[in-house]
C-alpha cells in the first residue's frame, strides 16, 4: 500500500514513526492493485509464526514475543484481502475485465516512493536551477525541448489507466448509494444514527464519510431531526430523549443509594431488637472500645520507646565499665 504520513512521505519512505507497522496504522492506504503484495505479506507472516512456534532453544522469550507476527495485525490484513475480492465480485464482467487491464497497467509501471530533493539532504547547499530547456513538474523533469513524440509516450499510460480511475469512480459511486440506502433505512426504522453505524450498515468504513462532506452532513442533520412529533406538544429531538436517559440514569443512582441507606438502618435496627430479646444485654459501645485501643496502642508505642532508650543506656554503661576495669587491672599489674 501506500503511507500518508507527511515526515515519512517526505522521507520518502524511510522515516515510520511506528516502525512500519502499516497495518495499525491510519495512514496506511491500499487498492485492488496491491492484492498480490498482500497475499504475499500475509503468507510470509503466517509462514514466519510457524518458524518461531518450532523454535524451541536457543531464543529468549521477549525476543520472540517481539518477532512474532501479531494476530490482530494477520486478521487486519485478510480482513482487508476479503473486503478487496468482495467489492470486486460485486461488479460486472465488463467492470472486472477493466479493473484487470488498469490493475496490469499499474503494476507494468511499479510506484516508487519520490525521493527528497538535494536541497532537502543538505540544508545548507542551495538548490540549482534547473538546466535550459528542463522544468520541473510534479516532482519530475521534464524536457521541453524534446519532440512532441516523447510527450505522446509520456502521456500513454494515464491514458491506459484511464479505465482504473472510471472503476474507482463508479465504486465510489456505488458506496455512496449503499450509504444512501442505510440512511434512509435508519430513517425509516427509527433507530439510532451515527457515523459509525451507519459505515457498518453500509459496509464501508468511516473515512469514506469523512471524505464525503455531504454525507456526513446528512448524517448530522438526520441526527438533529425530531423523532416523534403529534403536533400536540414541543418536538422531541434525539438530544432532549438523551437529556432525559440521563436525567432518568442519576434519579435511578439516587433512588439505589436510598436503598442502601434505608436497607443498613433497617439492618441495624433488626440487630439491636434480636440482641435486646436474646437477654445478653445491651451491645458494647464501639466507639468507646475504639477509643480504649487507641490510647493502649499509644501506650504500647511509648513503653517501646522507654525500653530501647534504656537498652541504649545499659549498653553505654557496660562499655564504660569494661574501660574502667582494664585501667584498675593495669594499675595493679604496675604496682607489683
Amino acid at each position: 500500500g501506500t503511507c500518508s504520513e507527511p515526515s515519512n512521505v517526505q522521507a520518502g519512505g524511510g522515516a515510520c514513526p511506528v516502525r512500519f507497522r502499516c497495518a495499525g496504522c491510519d495512514h496506511f492506504r491500499t487498492n485492488i492493485s496491491y492484492l498480490p503484495d498482500l497475499t504475499t505479506y500475509l503468507d510470509d507472516l503466517l509462514r514466519t509464526r510457524e518458524r518461531l512456534n518450532a523454535t524451541i532453544d536457543g531464543v529468549d522469550d521477549w525476543a520472540r514475543a517481539d518477532a512474532t507476527p501479531a494476530q490482530e495485525e494477520i486478521i487486519r490484513i485478510r480482513h482487508l484481502i476479503t473486503t478487496i475480492k468482495r467489492d470486486v465480485t460485486e461488479l460486472g464482467d465488463a467492470e472486472q475485465a477493466q479493473i484487470g487491464e488498469a490493475v496490469a497497467v499499474v503494476r507494468r509501471h511499479p510506484r516508487r516512493p519520490r525521493r527528497p530533493s538535494r536541497h532537502a539532504r543538505h540544508p545548507g547547499r542551495a538548490p540549482r536551477s534547473a538546466p535550459r530547456g528542463r522544468h520541473h513538474l510534479g516532482g519530475h523533469r521534464v524536457n521541453t525541448t524534446a519532440k512532441p513524440r516523447h510527450a505522446a509516450k509520456a502521456a500513454s499510460p494515464d491514458m491506459r489507466a484511464q479505465p482504473m480511475l472510471d472503476g474507482r469512480n463508479a465504486d465510489s459511486a456505488r458506496r455512496r448509494q449503499r450509504v444512501i440506502t442505510a440512511l434512509d433505512r435508519a430513517a425509516a426504522d427509527g433507530t439510532e444514527i451515527s457515523a459509525a453505524g451507519i459505515a457498518r450498515a453500509a459496509g464501508v468504513d468511516r473515512t469514506f464519510l469523512y471524505r464525503h462532506r455531504d454525507l456526513l452532513e446528512k448524517i448530522h442533520a438526520l441526527q438533529a431531526e425530531p423523532v416523534t412529533g403529534d403536533g400536540t406538544g414541543p418536538a422531541v429531538t434525539r438530544a432532549s430523549l438523551q437529556a432525559d436517559l440521563l436525567a432518568a440514569h442519576e434519579r435511578a443512582v439516587r433512588l439505589s443509594t436510598r436503598i442502601q441507606h434505608l436497607e443498613k438502618r433497617l439492618s441495624e435496627a433488626l440487630g439491636d431488637q434480636a440482641w435486646r430479646e436474646s437477654g445478653l444485654g445491651a451491645p458494647a459501645d464501639i466507639d468507646a472500645l475504639s477509643q480504649k485501643i487507641t490510647s493502649l496502642e499509644q501506650q504500647v508505642t511509648d513503653l517501646r520507646l522507654q525500653l530501647e532508650e534504656r537498652d541504649d543506656d545499659l549498653a553505654a554503661s557496660r562499655a564504660t565499665n569494661r574501660e574502667l576495669m582494664t585501667q584498675l587491672n593495669n594499675k595493679t599489674r604496675r604496682a607489683r
